[in-house]
């Protein structure tokens, strides 16, 4: 039953050579058994060793060699060193010469010729602030899937970057700073100059190296380590050069897809992939050579995070490999190959339905190599549409609640997108509506993250009003429902006027909006407040991988989807807060029973047209197929006579019969169970008020137990899969995992954190989440 909220309190969630003139080896300070002194050593070359012959040859030779200079970045304050281990005093004729440059960092100020001197540094924090820049430098690169991200980024790295030269150096900061400048021509030719720096420096370094590797038996070799590092700064500052004449390039094109003068979106993306592909080159050649690097030649103190660093790039070549797959399938939906057609479906998440929200706008366009040809709003919206349809289709039961009668507009019933897209597509089609290649559907959140980036849309002419992000859903909401021209009947004419605006808008933002816009979209997919599904069965194969598709997952472990359809409810599922509870008892034998309790907040003004209404929800919980109902408690009523019973000519769904298979009610709590999508599914109401709260749970039993104990003390997984509904905003997710005392936890998900001998895992749930646990008996 209701209660009010301010009698009762809901539960929130919480997250670095020597000095060689030394006249006698105990000036040198390195124990004397580690000295070899040529000076004291009689060498014949008939009877000498062959090794020791072939050294006497080498340190002869190296009486005419001077060695270049070899600037490695020096530190400024705390530099200390510490000798070498073994130390060669040559014969005195031999001109004191530099040695094996084993080094992690190249100074500035090096000794005069005839004083040889290394070691390696021991400031450890220059170490860990030049690592930090080195790996951010390294991870930004991951912009190219982004088109912009590396910029972002760059700007933000402190300290020195290991193994480079100064200037080397310098000229990344200069191109961090002109791309957060958004000056990507003065960025272009920063990472140019980088780029030629590090190729002096590793230069400089093979003519020192080549005497010292032939004698790598008497001194040891760190120089192949430095010359890997200095090739992947190399090779990463020809990334970023190549990258930031790419998008100096983008800021001049026009990529308006409705004018007729801008180049075509498809056009545009295969010129970023062409012009990616040798930038995915050079992330790969600093992946291998960053592989030569010995960890063993870093200090300890950092040995980790330079591992870290090597297992962090190719997770940027991933994303660039992410990047290619996205543009294949742009490059489709964009009709670079053959003309498109979609339906697109805005979605009201305000009055929440499985999909994302209520179908009260749509929008038919045709796009051929990525130019809008064709644009069409209508001004009455969904019901446009729905008016045309002859046939009289049994809606499911709980839309009998407002219409026995299934229709277009009520017609993403169901929670697996795919299903609700082909029956959208199936309305559609049998009201007249042409035949479409695919269907897109957007929420408010989309809009409004765009609008937030473009900035207002000067829509005064017509409305009297600037359409920026925080007042859009209101605006939409208002000049569709209340102050429209009832003589002209076009409720939804405000979206229809809006949409060629903020198209426009968008494809014409400052350059350095791109990263923002890009990444508006990204989340919108992570989200699902963008759906995408197409007839094509190959490009709807490539949808789902990227997880575009909305479909409901399959896991042979434990899983929840909590899925809400407001039903006479208002407009007001962003103004209700739902708290969801799992727990999951593992029992000694192994048997697995669930607890869900939901609880719904109605925060909404009781004065407001549209916050001020009772939420009405069919709730339905989707968990592993087969589970049994053990109780349910705490729902809603709503009695029969409020339900309007269909047309006695109206006939039953071919497709909704196929999904909702064996149904059957709870005679106890007036549960609705079905098997859909290969989910067992409870379903119930919940209905709250303005200022009151509700709560209710359901436990049930899993089909499955986990496979402990035996002989060799046998371990089972236990995970759950959490999947968000579309839409779905302020909702809040609690799990707990509660285990025998005689169970030990072998692993956990690093989510998981283990409270009062349970685990326990909470999130706002934006985006699907799973977690899990290996035990053993």
């Amino acid at each position: 039953s209701s209660t009010s909220i301010m009698s009762q309190s809901t539960r929130s969630i919480q997250s670095q050579f020597l000095n060689s003139r030394a006249s006698t080896p105990s000036e040198l300070r390195v124990p004397k058994e580690n000295i070899i002194d040529l000076r004291t050593t009689e060498i014949h070359k008939e009877d000498a060793p062959r090794h020791v012959k072939k050294e006497h040859v080498l340190f002869r030779r190296l009486r005419s060699i001077t060695l270049p200079k070899i600037s490695f970045l020096a530190f400024t304050r705390g530099l200390t060193t510490r000798t070498s281990e073994k130390v060669i005093v040559s014969h005195s004729r031999i001109r004191p010469h530099h040695g094996h440059p084993a080094v992690n960092e190249l100074s500035a100020e090096l000794p005069p010729p005839e004083k040889i001197q290394f070691g390696v540094t021991d400031t450890a924090s220059h170490w860990r602030r030049s690592l930090i820049s080195f790996s951010v430098l390294c991870l930004v690169i991951v912009i190219p899937v982004y088109l912009l991200s590396f910029y972002h980024q760059a700007d933000a790295a402190k300290g020195e970057v290991l193994g480079i030269s100064e200037q080397a150096y310098q000229n990344l900061k200069d191109a961090g700073q002109a791309t957060s400048q958004s000056d990507y021509l003065s960025a272009g030719q920063s990472f140019s100059q980088a780029a030629s720096h590090f190729d002096q420096a590793r230069q400089q370094l093979s003519d020192a190296g080549g005497v010292v590797v032939d004698a790598s038996r008497l001194i040891p070799n760190k120089i192949a380590s430095a010359d890997a590092l200095l090739s992947a700064g190399q090779n990463l500052s020809k990334a970023g050069q190549s990258i930031a004449s790419l998008v100096n390039g983008m800021s001049e094109r026009n990529l308006n897809p409705l004018g007729s003068e801008s180049i075509s979106l498809s056009d545009f993306l295969l010129n970023i992939r062409d012009n990616l592909r040798p930038v995915n080159s050079e992330i790969s050649e600093a992946i291998t050579q960053l592989e030569k690097v010995r960890i063993k030649d870093i200090p300890s103190d950092m040995q980790s995070q330079v591992q870290s660093l090597k297992d962090s790039l190719p997770l940027v070549q991933q994303q660039m490999s992410y990047f290619f797959s996205v543009s294949d399938v742009l490059l489709q939906m964009l009709g670079a190959d053959a003309p498109k057609r979609y339906l697109l479906i805005f979605q009201n998440s305000r009055e929440l339905r499985p999909t994302g929200g209520f179908m009260g706008s749509i929008a038919l366009m045709d796009i051929e190599k990525g130019k809008i040809k064709n644009l069409e709003v209508p001004g009455g919206g969904v019901y446009d549409v729905a008016g045309q349809l002859k046939e009289k289709i049994i809606s499911p039961k709980p839309l009998w609640l407002v219409n026995p009668l299934w229709n277009i507009q009520d017609s993403n019933w169901f929670i697996d997108f795919p299903t609700s897209a082909s029956k959208i597509m199936w309305f559609y089609e049998r009201t007249g509506g042409a035949t479409v290649d695919g269907i897109i559907t957007l929420t408010p959140q989309v809009i409004e993250k765009l609008l937030d980036v473009t900035g207002p849309i000067d829509m005064q002419a017509d409305y009297g009003v600037y359409v920026t992000g925080a007042n859009f859903s209101r605006e939409a909401q208002l000049w569709a429902e209340v102050t429209y021209d009832r003589e002209e009947n076009k409720p939804k004419k405000f979206i229809s006027d809006l949409l060629p605006k903020l198209l426009s808008q968008v494809f014409e933002t400052k350059p350095e909006n791109l990263l923002k816009i890009v990444s508006a979209f990204n989340q919108s997919l992570s989200e699902k407040d963008i759906l995408i599904y197409f007839a094509d069965e190959h490009l709807e194969s490539q949808v789902a991988e990227l997880d575009w598709a909305g479909q409901l997952k399959s896991t042979d472990k434990d899983f929840l989807s909590v899925v809400s359809a407001n039903i006479a409810g208002g407009k007001t599922d962003q103004v209700v807060n739902q708290y969801v509870t799992h727990r999951a008892r593992i029992q000694s034998d192994g048997t697995i029973v669930d607890t869900v309790t939901i609880t719904r907040a109605h925060f909404g003004n009781p004065l407001d047209q549209w916050e001020g209404k009772t939420n009405v929800d069919y709730i339905r919980l989707y968990v592993p197929l087969g589970s049994k109902l053990i109780s349910a408690e705490g729902f809603s009523t709503i009695e029969n006579s409020r339900y309007i019973l269909p047309d006695q000519h109206a006939e039953p769904d071919a497709d909704l019969q196929r999904v909702e298979q064996n149904a059957i009610i709870d005679e106890k709590s007036n549960t609705r169970i079905t098997a859909e999508f290969n989910k067992t599914t409870f379903g119930n109401w919940l209905s709250v008020d303005p200022g009151s709260s509700i709560t209710a749970s359901i436990t049930y039993s899993l089909p499955w137990k986990l496979q402990l104990g035996g002989l060799f003390g046998k371990s089972d997984q236990y995970s759950l899969y959490i999947q968000k509904q579309p839409g779905m905003v302020n909702n809040f997710f609690t799990s707990q995992v509660a285990l025998p005392e005689k169970f030990d936890v072998l692993w956990k998900s690093s989510e998981l954190k283990a409270e009062n001998g349970q685990y326990e895992f909470n999130s706002d749930m934006h985006t699907d989440k799973i977690i899990g646990l290996l035990v053993k008996n």
